[in-house]
């Protein structure tokens, strides 16, 4: 098994066991081509979009052949997700940088997420009582966030890959910046064994490496608007 990330070329190779199975582990996002090889049989591939924080699963038919012959399928997105029992949205790069935002503060994208919601007005994770990093967003609802009923607190969020998570109210450190955000996937359903921590939502974020982009919504505020007493 050979995989290719078509955007920056780097592959990866596998022996499947037995049985057929086969793991690649700890990709990065982004377009894959995909390539079954064994002697005997027609050589298939297949191209895919890895998302962040997702787990693909791919299955290969393997025709018999007696010359070389190459097959190549072209994989629409899944109706069922095969490879998790998680339950969520990702939000990805044209929604995050065309969007209009209040603040350009990046969780009110996450409201667009079934069961996700602001909760109850004043609660400390939405800074309006200056409490942590939340109090730089407070006029856009800080980093207050409820999934499915539960306190804006008990929500985990990830930064590629790293711990975002302060401990004085419990929610995020540090705020992305929008421009910089290439997608965050939001799961609203139990944590995965490789989260934990949290009962409520899980928000994990891919960053571009380095952005050019300038915003059409920015929006410089007053010097004296920027500053704590």
């Amino acid at each position: 098994m050979t995989i290719e990330n078509t955007q920056t070329a780097a592959k990866q190779t596998a022996t499947s066991d037995a049985g057929g199975n086969f793991n690649f582990f700890a990709l990065p996002r982004g377009l894959y081509k995909i390539t079954a090889a064994v002697t005997g049989f027609q050589t298939t591939a297949q191209t895919f979009e890895l998302q962040v924080s997702q787990t693909q699963t791919i299955a290969f038919r393997l025709n018999a052949s007696g010359s070389s012959e190459t097959i190549e399928v072209t994989t629409a997105a899944p109706l069922v997700e095969l490879g998790t029992s998680s339950v969520g949205e990702v939000v990805a790069g044209r929604q995050v940088i065309e969007l209009p935002l209040n603040g350009r503060n990046f969780t009110q994208l996450a409201l667009l997420t079934p069961g996700v919601t602001r909760g109850n007005y004043g609660n400390s994770a939405s800074g309006v009582n200056g409490d942590a990093e939340t109090f730089r967003n407070s006029s856009s609802g800080g980093g207050s966030l409820s999934t499915n009923g539960l306190r804006p607190q008990a929500n985990n969020y990830i930064l590629d890959g790293i711990d975002n998570n302060e401990g004085l109210v419990n929610t995020l450190d540090f705020f992305p910046n929008v421009e910089a955000t290439e997608e965050f996937r939001v799961n609203t359903s139990s944590a995965p064994a490789e989260f934990g921590r949290a009962g409520g939502a899980t928000l994990a974020f891919g960053h571009l490496s380095i952005s050019l982009y300038t915003s059409p919504f920015a929006m410089p505020l007053p010097a004296t608007l920027l500053c704590r007493s």
